[in-house]
């Protein structure tokens, strides 16, 4: 995700188990201002104008790897029901998410 302003793009991007997403990023260093991270991670600066070139990169970057279609989507480890939730876990859950404010609050099902 590259959030623009200004002419310029911050970005942040994650990678399910199995894709080194650093790697990916690294390959686009010609189009992107700055870039740093590790396997699972990485954040990116970029001009506003470079964008859509770097979409194109990074999709080239990522395809060329062949991991995609080996990554298995991740599995819950622990399933909740509405009535497993006491009120400090939820007072413990609100308080140590790290959402953005625009972030609806999670939800049970």
């Amino acid at each position: 995700m590259v959030a623009v302003n200004e002419g310029h793009g911050v970005g942040s991007v994650r990678a399910p188990r199995g894709v080194k997403v650093y790697d990916a990023v690294r390959a686009c260093a010609d189009v992107l201002e700055g870039f740093g991270g590790h396997d699972a991670a990485a954040g990116l600066r970029v001009r506003a104008s470079r964008v859509e070139a770097l979409r194109a990169a990074f999709a080239n970057a990522v395809s060329s790897t062949g991991r995609v279609a080996e990554v298995e989507a991740p599995r819950a480890e622990v399933m909740l029901r509405e009535e497993d939730l006491t009120p400090r876990s939820r007072r413990t859950s609100s308080r140590s998410s790290p959402r953005a404010r625009a972030t609806p609050s999670p939800s049970s099902r």
